[in-house]
């Protein structure tokens, strides 16, 4: 064998092995990254169910009591705001649309 042959394949198979030990140590710190965020969401976990245990529960209010609160917000409103205008008038006018379509639309007509 000559010596540029092997010296090619000796290159080729060291490239081929420093590429695959740089995936292989790419994958190693990409698996601990994993580890340590898996973890870190683990304890933010712990952390909101620890504050939703240590919250109140809502109380449901009776359909009765929620009547008579929007009542009096109803009734608070009505007396202290201005009244809303509530009816739209539409007035007879001249049309405003400068988009005509139709033969009448332009000066000039197509023979």
């Amino acid at each position: 064998m000559s010596p540029e042959l092997s010296n090619g394949i000796i290159i080729g198979i060291g490239g081929l092995l420093f590429v695959f030990f740089g995936l292989v140590l790419i994958e190693i710190v990409i698996h601990f990254f994993n580890r340590y965020f898996e973890k870190k969401e683990q304890k933010k976990a712990f952390v909101k169910i620890a504050e939703q245990a240590k919250k109140p529960r809502p109380v449901a209010i009776p359909e009765e009591d929620l009547i008579a609160i929007a009542t009096t917000i109803e009734l608070y409103r009505k007396i202290h705001f201005d009244q809303l205008q509530s009816q739209i008038t539409f007035y007879q006018g001249n049309q405003q649309n400068n988009w005509k379509t139709g033969l009448n639309a332009t000066p000039f007509t197509r023979k």
